[in-house]
């Protein structure tokens, strides 16, 4: 046993079977358990299928904000900085509310943490549509309302995003850990593909308040679903101890589980440049109103990343896959700008989409095998902090960077750091106990 399960079962007073990089062995009683269900009967199950098609509806609408939201700051202001500031005011409210949003995962549960995220998602949809049809020629006024709205969204998404991903555990039998993390992120991928494509034409067939008051009224209509279905809720051993700071000792003592945080930041930066540039890339190869074009290729590119990984979990380990992904998309970055036609970009950035899930999920993987249930749900809190915490700081350095540098110029620079962090994420996992598989 190493000293990282000991030290969790000195905190908490119970058996872990096994913390060795995500190839736990299964118990006696795991071993009597009924066959692992399909991938095809886990979507359709009641309780898995609520949440995954519930998850799929709320991110789809959050990915089409974005856009937009991104799209009329840039249509605003002419200015790709000011597209960063947006983003970065969605995605700010990760660094406050993450923690306490995981904390309360495991010690309240995670339905009504995903019910009010999708409230408070939906409310400032609701609020821009008004903002927007009342004061659409004031353009101090709509950035104002686009800075205030983005970030309470942020907020909705702060709350209900470590629930989304620790209820996946606890709805999957132990033999269909790798199937359901993969289905985890299926509703991402499918986000990242539809979500852009339905908030560009939405934006231009009915203009942003209109497109604002339908997206808040999917966010809203998802969130009364979810608080109907019949999830499980959440039963605690006597004496459990959620406070954030057995669990911070708990991470910082295992190098694999640090790893698996640094490399999640690490992908998460390396997606940004798609994100918070695509309007500047778009207008650089003159398609200037294909920035949900470029987004739409890199979510179907994600989207096939799922069923990529499946193939590669037959040949490499989860933390392989997941560091030679990060590499194959910190290349990708580098040519985006080369790629001649903007037939081709979108082929690049598809490839990129793809890796980008393939090392997501997998590094995904060996963290939810790896943890103690108890703290599954803080932990997938510092995991959607370090994912998705680290794209304001690099929403705000990179639409910056495109003002100051030539584009080619800041897409180099960040494909370089992104390739020396994934050679820091190895070299942290490798260096781990001796024996342990990754």
């Amino acid at each position: 046993m190493s000293d990282n399960a000991m030290v969790a079962q000195q905190m908490y007073g119970i058996e872990q079977e096994s913390v060795n990089c995500g190839r736990s062995s299964m118990s006696d009683s795991a071993a009597d358990e009924p066959l692992p269900r399909t991938a095809l009967q886990l979507i359709f199950d009641r309780e898995f299928g609520s949440v995954f098609w519930g998850k799929c509806s709320n991110l789809i609408a959050n990915w089409a904000f974005t856009v937009i939201t991104v799209m009329e700051a840039f249509n605003l202001t002419g200015s790709p900085a000011w597209s960063g500031a947006v983003s970065a005011a969605q995605m700010a409210p990760l660094l406050l509310l993450t923690l306490l949003s995981g904390r309360l995962c495991d010690s309240l549960g995670e339905r009504w943490l995903i019910v009010a995220g999708g409230w408070l998602s939906g409310l400032p949809c609701i609020a821009l549509a008004v903002c927007f049809g009342l004061v659409s020629n004031d353009r101090t006024s709509a950035l104002v309302a686009l800075l205030i709205c983005t970030f309470v969204s942020g907020c909705g998404m702060a709350l209900s995003a470590p629930a989304f991903q620790s209820i996946v555990m606890r709805l999957a039998r132990p033999t269909e850990v790798s199937t359901a993390v993969s289905l985890g992120f299926f509703p991402a991928a499918a986000a990242r593909a539809l979500g852009p494509a339905l908030g560009a034409v939405l934006l231009v067939a009915v203009g942003p308040a209109m497109s604002f008051l339908c997206l808040g009224l999917v966010l809203a209509l998802t969130a009364a679903a979810l608080h109907m279905a019949r999830l499980p809720a959440l039963v605690l051993d006597a004496g459990s101890d959620t406070r954030l700071s057995p669990a911070l000792h708990y991470v910082f003592r295992d190098r694999v589980i640090m790893a698996c945080l640094l490399g999640a930041a690490t992908v998460g930066a390396a997606s940004e440049p798609v994100i918070t540039l695509a309007p500047t890339l778009a207008a650089s190869f003159g398609h200037q109103d294909a920035s949900g074009l470029i987004l739409s290729a890199f979510g179907g590119g994600g989207a096939f990343g799922i069923f990529a990984h499946r193939l590669a979990r037959m040949w490499l380990s989860p933390l392989t896959e997941g560091v030679l992904s990060m590499g194959v998309l910190a290349g990708l970055i580098a040519v985006m700008v080369w790629a001649g036609r903007f037939e081709i970009l979108l082929v690049v950035t598809a490839v990129a989409g793809c890796a980008m899930v393939m090392s997501v999920t997998s590094i995904s993987v060996v963290l939810q095998q790896r943890c103690h249930p108890v703290m599954l749900g803080r932990v997938m809190a510092m995991w959607v902090l370090a994912f998705a915490g680290v794209r304001p700081f690099a929403a705000l350095i990179l639409g910056n960077l495109a003002v100051l540098l030539e584009l080619h110029v800041a897409l180099l620079a960040w494909s370089v750091l992104v390739a020396g962090w994934g050679v820091v994420v190895i070299m942290m996992a490798r260096s781990s106990q001796k024996g342990e598989r990754c």
